[in-house]
């Protein structure tokens, strides 16, 4: 239930059929509940599927009060905050005191900053299967952001990931609910990344935590690291800075980035055969 965009298919006779099946049979098996982008499907599975928890996914970029009022009142029960607010502390603190449903915290994603291409993305995502039923599936969105972070490596500091060590902050605002991406990964990936957070704390790289920051296939690891046990201190200069403003005047990112990364092989070779890809 976690597309961008469905084509209008859930307003036909056919969608409508295959929602009150699936939806039907979810509560059958027992189901906690789904996670959807779709107000429609919202107000659909409160009216006849009660039994069913309804969470707002991080796709719908929810960033601010009001858009999180209108889903509170559809009735959902959790709404997935989207990463790029994780160093927004005025914003999340003015969240928690005014929404009362569960809000979730993305802990371990290393996407671009405010990333510009994030909705694109979403939306190729959600038409996958027409791309793999001519033939043909490049996720060029996960590709450039990739390349991207081999060109300009303070990226990799930049992205919005949130370190073991740090969920106390959000603790102490009143957050309790937080979400390990990474379903994609092998299960000794997922019981790193689940131990390190579980234990509030991780001696390795960062990388070994944060999807977008390990590299991509067929093309290896990073070959940049950073040094989780270098970057205390990191995120509390995010207190009150407002990063949606820019990064000008600002070294913050860059000499964090001198401080606590170790580079491998060579980074710009790395991007280069990334940009042969995209070039194709």
């Amino acid at each position: 239930m976690n597309a961008a965009c469905s084509g209008g298919y859930e307003f036909t006779a056919e969608g409508q059929k295959w929602l009150a099946e699936r939806l039907g049979w979810l509560v059958d098996v027992g189901a906690e509940g789904i996670v959807t982008t779709n107000p429609y499907i919202i107000e659909m599975v409160k009216r006849r599927y009660p039994e069913l928890r309804v969470s707002v996914s991080s796709l719908v970029n929810l960033d601010s009060v009001d858009k999180a009022l209108f889903y509170e009142d559809l009735g959902v029960d959790a709404i997935y905050l989207p990463e790029f607010l994780n160093r927004n502390f005025k914003l999340l603190r003015a969240l928690r005191k005014r929404i009362r449903c569960d809000l979730v915290i993305i802990l371990n994603l290393g996407c671009l900053v405010h990333c510009p291409i994030r909705d694109y993305h979403a939306n190729f995502i959600s038409h996958a299967t027409e791309s793999l039923d001519r033939g043909c599936y490049l996720d060029y969105s996960l590709a450039k952001c990739t390349q991207l972070k081999s060109v300009h490596p303070v990226e990799m500091v930049k992205a919005p990931w949130i370190r073991p060590e740090d969920l106390s902050l959000y603790e102490g605002m009143g957050f309790s609910g937080f979400k390990l991406a990474g379903r994609e990964k092998g299960a000794p990936w997922i019981l790193r990344a689940v131990e390190a957070y579980a234990a509030r704390k991780y001696l390795g790289k960062l990388n070994d935590l944060v999807i977008g920051l390990d590299g991509i296939d067929p093309f290896g690891e990073m070959p940049l690291y950073l040094d989780n046990t270098r970057l205390d201190g990191f995120i509390d200069y995010f207190k009150k800075r407002d990063c949606r403003l820019g990064c000008e005047g600002c070294t913050h990112c860059p000499e964090w980035l001198e401080r606590a990364a170790s580079f491998g092989a060579d980074l710009k070779g790395y991007g280069k055969g990334i940009d042969r890809l995209l070039r194709q």
